[in-house]
């Protein structure tokens, strides 16, 4: 099912992610790691240093795509810790930038929505920015942000980092440009009732849904419906599990994890080639992928040149590969069609 649009904001709207933090046992180790596997760079800090006594976070970035690392400084600090031992290390906030914080914070509330903190601003020498928290699936929470006129490096309170590594001058760009969408897994049954959430509250549309007849595999299944916010610069599909032979892998996620939560983030990339290969440098320690082996190349190509024949369509933004380049970095090619449309690669 493709897109309708139903809702509107008469006032305030969602612009695109912000940032996307996460609760972590060692924030400089893993800020380290998305930094020398991925190219990200440091862009701010706050910690002691700084005048934080309680939380450590460390900021990195990439084209448009910021992730902030935290971790707790003092062993008592029971919200991060109980969320450490249930989870372990995951996102636990999806911010979005948005215009008029406090009206969409309203009429999130008329809708029933639970304000984990009501719209407060921070402010230092380069400004203000006003922020907001509504609380979501699971644990994890959306932080609205309203950051206009804003010039510092990330938020009020985060400085430059203390420290560059200098091996990062010596890596390859990660070619990543921004967040494309975030995946968020819910138990059985809770899928329609956490769209209707984001629908009712963030005024979010669907944009597209799947279920367990057209995406599974021999063993596993799973049903999806994609949100979005009206200008559709904002995608987050939600996913729950379905029947197959064996558990769904959205069922293992959420029990793995111990709640609903934060499968995956994708990032935007123009060249998927470059950007895996990048990371496969020597620099980078032999970066680890998903093993696609079981496929044959003879096989992959049939699936490639049986798709291209089928579709019949022209994708000016699709870079067509040697199959055996594709193969060797281990890329999946997914081909999705459409009732309406026919989609993309």
């Amino acid at each position: 099912m493709t897109a309708v649009k139903l809702n509107f904001h008469e006032q305030g709207r969602f612009i695109c992610f912000d940032h996307i933090t996460f609760w972590v046992g060692n924030a400089k180790q893993a800020a380290s790691y998305y930094c020398n596997k991925l190219g990200f760079e440091p862009l701010a800090y706050r910690g002691l240093e700084t005048g934080s006594r309680d939380v450590v976070s460390h900021v990195v970035k990439q084209g448009k795509i910021i992730y902030v690392f935290s971790s707790a400084l003092n062993p008592g600090n029971k919200e991060m810790g109980e969320h450490l031992v249930k989870h372990g290390d995951g996102v636990k906030d999806v911010a979005f930038t948005v215009q008029d914080c406090d009206f969409l914070v309203q009429k999130a509330r008329e809708q029933g929505a639970v304000i984990v903190k009501e719209p407060h601003v921070l402010e230092d020498k380069f400004g203000k920015v006003k922020l907001a928290v509504l609380q979501t699936y699971g644990d994890t929470t959306h932080t609205l942000v309203e950051r206009e006129g804003y010039t510092g490096l990330f938020l009020p309170g985060f400085h430059t980092p203390l420290f560059r590594d200098p091996l990062l001058d010596q890596l390859p760009s990660g070619k990543l440009e921004f967040i494309d969408h975030v995946v968020g897994n819910q138990p059985d049954d809770e899928m329609v009732p956490v769209v209707e959430w984001y629908r009712r509250n963030l005024l979010f549309h669907r944009f597209w849904s799947v279920d367990d007849k057209q995406l599974q595999t021999e063993f596993s299944a799973l049903r999806s419906i994609v949100v979005a916010n009206y200008e559709e610069t904002v995608k987050m599909p939600i996913n729950e599990p379905a029947i197959g032979k064996r558990k769904s892998q959205i069922q293992e996620y959420v029990e793995y994890y111990g709640s609903a939560g934060v499968q995956h983030i994708a990032m935007n990339t123009s060249n998927i080639i470059e950007a895996v290969s990048n990371t496969r440098c020597p620099l980078n320690w032999n970066q680890n992928h998903i093993d696609i082996h079981s496929y044959t190349h003879s096989h992959l190509g049939a699936i490639a040149l049986t798709a291209y024949k089928s579709l019949n369509l022209e994708f000016s933004c699709v870079q067509i590969q040697p199959v055996n380049i594709v193969f060797l970095i281990n890329c999946v090619i997914v081909f999705c069609v459409g009732a309406e449309d026919f989609g993309g690669l």
